[in-house]
């Protein structure tokens, strides 16, 4: 039974990305804090909440606008990584 499939993303650096089986929710984690962007089409339905987890603090933020490119917090460095967290709601 396969729990995970690939997520298609862009970074100019490393980014890695991993999404649930039923594309109903993905996570990417840059180490550096630097843009990138996600194939949202990999993700079922029309909505979906996104949300960065800052895993030094363990503070969640809502990410204010929703499209292909997302901006971590913060400026681009060793050390500052985050990971966005997308999901689809529950029909």
């Amino acid at each position: 039974m396969t729990m995970t499939r690939r997520i298609s993303v862009t970074a100019m650096t490393a980014a890695l990305a991993t999404g649930g089986a039923d594309s109903s929710w993905a996570i990417v984690y840059t180490p550096r804090g630097e843009s990138f962007s996600v194939d949202l089409s990999s993700l079922k339905g029309p909505k979906f909440t996104a949300h960065w987890f800052d895993p030094r603090t363990s503070e969640v933020q809502s990410v204010a606008t929703l499209d292909q490119s997302f901006n971590p917090p913060g400026e681009p460095d060793a050390g500052n990584d985050w990971i966005l967290m997308l999901v689809c709601p529950r029909r």
